[in-house]
């Protein structure tokens, strides 16, 4: 097995921060004691906030766990493209002044000969997390715990060899293990890694529990470690809190693209596209706006979402300024990932057509883009309805008539020159019931009029016009 371990390493703050933000410091809290967990400043990581506010004039942020494990669980969607089974890593910190520990684990051994060997996964993964929202360093390791060792250390170590062979020549306090068993250690001489790996497992054992060689074989890949693995939920709902009021709709657009982001990761990891989301904004006088967008095919990429969401804001508008964001989508049908023809342009003229029927509906409303469709009834008024764009109406057949039907039939005198046999509708007995004799007319000016005449009111009507 190969694991890839992606490590976000600054989650605290991406995960309540968009790009821009300045002057920013996350911090956390032990008692009386608190610390920056991470800043946009250069403040170094563990620095007690007292003297990193004589130096800088920071805004300050409580940690947000709840935050950081939402954003996380977005990242290990994304990893969802590259392999599975995929793993989540959530650890709070051992003493105060570290930061938390946030990564994701996906095993890559399947993918390797589909991206063509390790140097293309490799590639392949380095350009896929420079699309990311978040800081992530790789690690590749034969081993779970393994690879996240790589990834702090920034390296591939992707045999079990390479990997003892590194341990060897590590400090002790590179392994995850508690600071008590890290200070018996040191009280005892033992200063590297590859020194404790070395001591008999049953000594370990006598000594820390069984926690200690529990760790280090499977940190070494001699017992298995299996770990729940984490699976996309059925429905997708994301909640992105500001940190200050927004009420410029274009404004919104930063975040509402990482969100977007985050929908297209949940999306490929399901193996699905969605043909309707919805956008809640949380104003600052506490209500909420819903924002339905739709879309004519179903479709999962980000930069789609965004642009026919950003019509549908830009018409609403916002109705006060905006603190929260959320985006939901809950009905999921099979993507349309149809195989496009070098030498053939239908697929991408009907994507550019859906796309300007979504924008027109986003900026128009729904009701503003529609098809006509057939239904099942003899009554020329009643024999279609407005659908949806791309919607398919009834299966039927009718004899030839005008596509162009007044809005309501007009009384006419009986027309002189009737072309052909008639034809006899009668229908609708049940409701608005008719009885009439179609015919065609030629108009003086040679115009092609449908007429019928009447044979309950004895009545001419026009009632269409033939192109």
């Amino acid at each position: 097995m190969l694991w890839l371990c992606l490590l976000a390493t600054r989650l605290p703050l991406e995960a309540i921060a968009t790009t821009g933000t300045a002057d920013l410091a996350v911090v956390a809290r032990h008692g009386n004691r608190r610390w920056v967990v991470d800043s946009t400043t250069d403040c170094a990581p563990g620095t007690g906030l007292s003297a990193a506010l004589a130096v800088h004039a920071l805004t300050v942020v409580e940690r947000n766990p709840g935050a950081e494990r939402a954003a996380l669980e977005q990242l290990a969607w994304f990893a969802y493209s590259i392999g599975a089974p995929v793993h989540l890593l959530c650890e709070e910190p051992q003493l105060d002044g570290q930061a938390p520990l946030h990564a994701v684990w996906v095993e890559v051994s399947t993918s390797l000969a589909l991206r063509g060997g390790l140097a293309s996964l490799r590639a392949h993964v380095r350009d896929a997390i420079a699309r990311q929202s978040l800081t992530i360093v790789p690690g590749l390791a034969p081993t779970l715990e393994g690879a996240l060792l790589a990834a702090r250390a920034g390296i591939v170590l992707e045999t079990p060899h390479r990997l003892r062979s590194w341990l060897q020549r590590q400090p002790l306090d590179v392994l995850r293990l508690p600071q008590q068993a890290l200070a018996v250690c040191r009280g005892s001489g033992i200063r590297t890694a590859g020194a404790l790996l070395a001591l008999p497992p049953a000594s370990l054992a006598r000594r820390f529990g069984a926690a200690v060689p529990d760790y280090l074989r499977r940190l070494t890949g001699e017992s298995p470690d299996p770990r729940p693995a984490l699976v996309p939920p059925s429905t997708f709902r994301r909640r992105f809190e500001l940190l200050g009021v927004v009420d410029n709709a274009e404004m919104l657009l930063i975040p509402l693209r990482r969100l977007l982001v985050e929908l297209e990761h949940y999306l490929r990891a399901r193996d699905v596209g969605v043909l309707r989301f919805t956008i809640e904004l949380v104003h600052e006088n506490h209500r909420r706006s819903r924002h339905p967008v739709g879309l004519a095919s179903a479709v999962r990429d980000a930069n789609h979402f965004l642009l026919i969401a950003r019509e549908r804001l830009a018409r609403t508008g916002l109705a006060a300024g905006v603190t929260e964001l959320i985006v939901r989508a809950d009905d999921f049908v099979e993507a349309d990932t149809t195989q496009r023809d070098l030498f053939d342009g239908s697929a991408r003229q009907q994507q550019q057509w859906n796309t300007v029927i979504e924008k027109i509906a986003a900026r128009w409303g729904d009701t503003a883009a529609w098809n006509p469709g057939l239904v099942a009834d003899h009554r020329p008024e009643r024999a279609w309805r407005r659908l949806a764009p791309g919607s398919d109406g009834d299966t039927c057949t009718f004899p030839d008539r005008p596509l162009w039907l007044l809005a309501s039939p007009q009384p006419i005198a009986r027309p002189e020159d009737l072309v052909g046999m008639p034809e006899r509708i009668a229908a609708g007995w049940w409701h608005d019931a008719i009885d009439r004799l179609y015919y065609t007319a030629r108009a003086p000016d040679g115009t092609r009029l449908w007429v019928f005449h009447d044979r309950q009111t004895q009545r001419w009507h026009l009632h269409g016009l033939w192109a």
